[in-house]
């Protein structure tokens, strides 16, 4: 609940984008999910969804924290169950985090929103 919360209250604060940010901010974003690898959620094959993690790729730590406020700060709030995460959606998926703050997280998540979801032993669509 903390994060729907604090992305409500961040997102009230923000000055609105223009559309050359939007784009300026997507293109940032498009390059940070080709840089990464995407693991399938094997522990949830009902939900199905992929993830990245930090470990092991620090050289990406700044671009990876970037990538989380961003989808934090200016993300659309939904309800999964009786959670709510902030969703961003580019490019066939929608991307969201686990953890309330930004700093803890060392994990991304994302589901197709294109009906065609990544299966284990498929290479995953960046």
């Amino acid at each position: 609940m903390t994060t729907y919360v604090a992305a409500q209250e961040l997102a009230s604060r923000l000055p609105e984008r223009t559309a050359a940010e939007r784009e300026e901010a997507e293109t940032r974003m498009l390059r940070f999910v080709t840089s990464v690898r995407w693991q399938f959620a094997r522990t949830m094959p009902h939900i199905p969804h992929e993830y990245t993690v930090l470990k092991g790729r620090p050289e990406l730590k700044e671009e990876f924290v970037w990538f989380a406020t961003y989808v934090l700060h200016h993300g659309k709030v939904e309800a999964w169950g009786p959670y709510r995460h902030s969703y961003y959606y580019l490019g066939g998926h929608k991307y969201w985090t686990m953890d309330d703050l930004v700093g803890d997280t060392d994990l991304i998540n994302r589901e197709s929103t294109t009906g065609t979801p990544c299966r284990p032993g498929v290479e995953c669509e960046p």
